[in-house]
């Protein structure tokens, strides 16, 4: 109980800084892949005790512009999201692709429990659990994919699910290109 109240009390924190943010972030230019890397390698322990393999389909040379806490913090959650709900001995993998625009889609895989299309509009609310058994049981605080997506709009990307029960799920963030970049780094969140 005192790990999950420290893990709450953190994941509030860290959606008031976020809330509390008055001007953008600072972009610099990230290696993706490297972003990736770290969400792996801080879910390795989980993935080793489940017999889950970590893929990454992402191009070791593929630039960013995007703030590289906030990057990995995203893509930190989703991994950790993928490996406490999918199945043991199962696969969560992370691709990304080019879009137009400058755009990079970056899609983060499980092939887990899965989420029915009815929720799928209020798994980023604050507090929302979609099985609150299962959520409680891997350690969650109903918060992560509501800063995920907070951090996503600061940084001038989106978020979005395709997932169905039994299937697995696929969170898709899609970065900004260097002309909506200029917009987020004006504008407050």
């Amino acid at each position: 109980n005192a790990q999950r109240l420290i893990a709450l009390f953190d994941d509030l924190l860290h959606l008031s800084r976020i809330d509390a943010q008055e001007v953008g972030m600072d972009i610099d230019e990230l290696n993706l892949s490297s972003v990736i890397k770290e969400a792996f390698d801080k879910g390795r322990a989980r993935a080793e005790e489940k017999d889950i393999s970590l893929q990454s389909y992402v191009d070791e040379d593929l630039m960013v512009q995007s703030n590289r806490d906030a990057l990995g913090h995203i893509f930190g959650n989703l991994v950790e999201n993928a490996l406490k709900y999918s199945h043991e001995g199962g696969m969560v993998s992370v691709r990304a692709s080019h879009r137009d625009g400058g755009r990079v889609l970056v899609e983060v895989i499980d092939v887990g429990y899965g989420i029915d299309p009815a929720l799928h509009g209020r798994i980023f609310e604050r507090f929302y659990r979609v099985d609150k058994g299962r959520s409680r049981a891997a350690g969650g605080t109903g918060l992560g994919l509501a800063i995920v997506k907070r951090l996503c709009h600061a940084v001038g990307a989106s978020v979005d699910v395709k997932s169905k029960p039994g299937k697995g799920s696929i969170f898709r963030v899609l970065l900004p290109g260097s002309a909506d970049l200029a917009k987020t780094i004006m504008s407050p969140i």
